[in-house]
């Protein structure tokens, strides 16, 4: 197997695992939290943590992948991934926290470890497929945690469920193995340093790295829109299809695992359209007034709507809000610095997870003052449509000044 495929594999299936462990949380939610003493629009407060935990976790690590290695971090990933389900599954409302926390240290490593690791072992005129591929990796996990529930569910308690899905996370850590001597870089010499001010550098280094640049700064401020887009739309879609269109939380878990099958489709597609045919930042502002569009409409849903009209809005959500991200990797792989790529994905990494973490929040506490899930979705619609509108301007008048160079 050559090096490039090796590289997809193992971020491959550790996106999968580290997906399947933030998301089981949004599917158990509706049975979950009165066992746990909890209105079930908590759920937004616990993935809000979690992508606050990502955060700081991915700011940091990627100014040391190198050090650490990219595949030995993708390994410490799965094993915190495996601990926030270890620690959910004991039932027991004070470890809620920490295993949002931990579900988050995991998830936070995967994309510096993944960019460096694929930046590194993969032609560079094929990273738009590349990075699409391997985040498909969201879809499927996100779709395996929701196929897998609805039929754990039927025969074990949430509990053991939510146990038996920290399987995939250990064996990605003990699979992945093998493959630290072909995919990681040799490691830097590293001296002796003033603790503080390496803490400070880890930082603040890749924030100032995009903040500094007007193209990476673009994609850091769309991808918290986006991503705010995204956690929402997969947090609460079983809840709000459960608790406000009363459809059984077995229908409601099996669209969810077949609107994430439509976007690993998706996002395979538009880093093949973004690699052939338009330009990516041209196509990253259509997907954005496209992600509007569908939370609209899914915003208008009522009781009344039939199960194919419930499917079809899911499966557009999907391919539009669920599967901007490849296109967006292989973007900031073109727009970062040579040998920064791992920096620049903490630096937006920061603001992307940011978005995760406010978003889901501030919907949670829109449905407990509205009483309803219609107005927080409306709402969702805003940010996307903002980001889109910037993208375009951005690509015409790039567009613009190279016409003008060239005459």
């Amino acid at each position: 197997m050559s090096q490039a495929l090796i590289a997809l594999s193992v971020t491959l299936a550790a996106q999968v695992a580290t997906t399947v462990a933030l998301n089981a949380p949004a599917v158990l939610a509706p049975i979950a939290a009165p066992s746990l003493g909890l209105p079930a629009e908590r759920i937004g407060w616990f993935t809000g943590l979690a992508y606050c935990s990502a955060m700081f976790t991915g700011l940091i690590v990627s100014h040391h992948v190198s050090r650490i290695g990219a595949v030995r971090l993708t390994q410490w990933a799965m094993l915190a991934s495996a601990l926030g389900l270890g620690l959910l599954s004991m039932n027991l409302a004070w470890l809620v926290l920490p295993a949002a926390i931990a579900m988050g240290l995991g998830y936070g490593c995967t994309n510096p470890a993944a960019a460096d690791i694929l930046t590194r072992h993969t032609p560079a005129d094929r990273r738009g497929l590349f990075f699409s591929i391997k985040q498909t990796g969201v879809p499927l996990g996100v779709g395996f945690a929701g196929l897998s529930l609805s039929v754990l569910l039927a025969w074990f308690s949430w509990q053991l469920s939510s146990l038996l899905l920290l399987i995939p996370c250990l064996a990605v850590a003990l699979l992945s193995q093998p493959s630290r001597r072909r995919l990681e870089g040799p490691k830097p010499d590293v001296h002796a340093s003033n603790t503080g001010r390496a803490l400070r550098d880890s930082l603040m280094g890749p924030l100032r790295l995009v903040l500094g640049d007007q193209h990476l700064r673009r994609l850091g401020l769309s991808s918290f829109a986006y991503s705010s887009t995204q956690i929402c739309f997969v947090t609460f879609l079983v809840s709000y299809f459960h608790l406000e269109l009363q459809q059984s939380i077995s229908f409601a878990a099996l669209v969810l695992a077949g609107s994430q099958v439509v976007s690993t489709v998706g996002r395979v597609f538009w880093g093949y359209v973004s690699d052939r045919w338009v330009r990516p930042g041209l196509l990253l502002g259509l997907l954005g007034l496209s992600m509007a569009a569908c939370m609209l409409w899914l915003s208008q849903l009522t009781l009344h709507s039939g199960n194919a009209s419930l499917m079809a809005c899911a499966m557009a959500c999907a391919a539009t809000v669920v599967a901007w991200n490849g296109v967006y990797f292989a973007e900031l792989a073109h727009r970062a610095p040579p040998g920064q790529i791992a920096q620049a994905n903490g630096g937006t990494q920061f603001i992307t997870f940011f978005g995760g973490m406010v978003g889901p929040v501030l919907f949670g506490l829109g449905v407990s003052t509205s009483g309803s899930y219609s107005l927080p979705l409306a709402f969702c619609s805003l940010l996307p449509a903002a980001a889109g509108l910037s993208f375009l301007r951005a690509d015409r008048i790039e567009g613009a000044s190279k016409r003008a160079s060239a005459q």
